[in-house]
């Protein structure tokens, strides 16, 4: 399976800790489930009701994508919370 990048943007870097990491996975999904498995604080963000939570925005290499996206050795993946304005 790929290894890819896994870079985390404001609350979320907050919660894991960490700005970003490393996982093998073959699609999106996977690299998003591989990431709370090691951060589960991070699964009500990301994965609240099991489903993913639609308001993230989720690029890889810059364009987003959907989860069933297969990935490619040395990808990475953003993950950013939703933007809020007022």
């Amino acid at each position: 399976m790929p290894r890819v990048k896994v870079k985390l943007f404001a609350d979320l870097r907050e919660i894991a800790g960490v700005k970003e990491d490393f996982f093998e996975a073959g699609t999106l999904e996977e690299a998003l489930r591989e990431l709370v498995k090691k951060y589960p604080a991070l699964e009500k963000k990301i994965f609240p009701d099991g489903e993913l939570n639609k308001s993230l925005n989720i690029m890889v290499n810059g364009r987003h994508s959907e989860l069933q996206k297969e990935l490619s050795e040395g990808d990475e993946i953003a993950v950013f919370p939703p933007v809020a304005g007022g």
